[in-house]
């Protein structure tokens, strides 16, 4: 396997007396989307600041693209983006000046930065004073200057703050480009279902550790018994044939492996049920957070 672009090993904090981090280890590699999920409090920004030297940590190793952050930060840091809470611009100059600042440190041509704008949407507000900008419209702005050196490694801490249906779904599009150019990507969201569109890992996060790790592309495969939604022409008769099951007029759901599918349409045969279709009700990061962490996030 390749080395991972992020490799973070052992990472502790306290504050005083207090754990806030503990023994942090995961590793992400080039075309991972990696979601940071838990409550609020649960560590995740706390864990990204970490991970950049942003705070200092008591112990543990932080590699980026091969280098140590405690040893190299120049190096380590030189192909990373990244939003961390709130961007921050200079608010008097106008979005197309920000990006321009930022692309002298980078040597980025004035064609790319207009690319950019494109991919962001901003290209009809590009011009105006970032003081007149929406929350969304800076989160955009936020999101063009964190992707405008071409990042090995891009991380993201609640990038969704002001996006409306638009924003997400543009988001979600320069994240699947990126994950297709092999960019590594961390992004920490507290709305599970654009998560849930978007990674193909997450990292459950309660109390300062990391209580859970999934591979969405695995996982929702290889989950053997979970819950099947069974749609039929009716259901009056279906809790006479099977137990424990959860009805509608027209769909049941019944908790099995897979190998008892057929059986079950079998009984239903028999019994002149017609069955129109049958399909895996997958967990969402929903189902997933409460389930590990025993409780909704904020």
């Amino acid at each position: 396997m390749n080395n991972p672009i992020l490799h973070c090993e052992n990472l502790n904090k306290k504050i005083g007396k207090k754990e806030i981090i503990n023994n942090v280890s995961f590793d992400i590699y080039a075309g991972d989307i990696v979601g940071f999920i838990g409550m609020n409090g649960a560590g995740k920004t706390t864990i990204i600041k970490l991970l950049l030297n942003l705070q200092h940590k008591d112990s543990g190793k932080v590699i980026i693209n091969g280098y140590d952050v405690d040893k190299d930060y120049i190096n380590a840091i030189k192909n990373i983006g990244a939003i961390i809470e709130n961007p921050e611009f200079y608010n008097k100059m106008s979005g197309r000046r920000n990006l321009e600042i930022k692309s002298q440190m980078y040597k980025i041509t004035d064609d790319k930065i207009d690319e950019i704008i494109e991919l962001v949407g901003l290209k009809d507000r590009i011009d105006d004073k970032v003081s007149k900008y929406s929350l969304g419209m800076k989160q955009r702005l936020g999101i063009a200057l964190a992707i405008i050196n071409n990042p090995k490694l891009l991380i993201l801490d609640e990038p969704t703050n002001g996006l409306d249906l638009e924003g997400f779904e543009m988001l979600r599009n320069i994240l699947k480009k990126l994950q297709e150019k092999g960019t590594a990507i961390l992004i920490s969201s507290h709305i599970l279902s654009e998560l849930d569109n978007i990674c193909n890992k997450v990292f459950i996060i309660k109390n300062g550790k990391i209580i859970d790790k999934r591979n969405n592309e695995i996982d929702n495969i290889n989950m053997g018994n979970i819950r099947y939604i069974f749609e039929v022409s009716n259901t009056e008769n279906i809790n006479l044939l099977f137990d424990n099951v959860i009805l509608s007029n027209t769909t049941f759901e019944v908790n099995c492996n897979k190998e008892f599918i057929p059986l079950i349409i079998e009984s239903l045969v028999k019994n002149k049920i017609n069955i129109y279709s049958v399909f895996p009700k997958l967990k969402t990061l929903e189902d997933i957070l409460i389930e590990t962490s025993g409780g909704m996030h904020d």
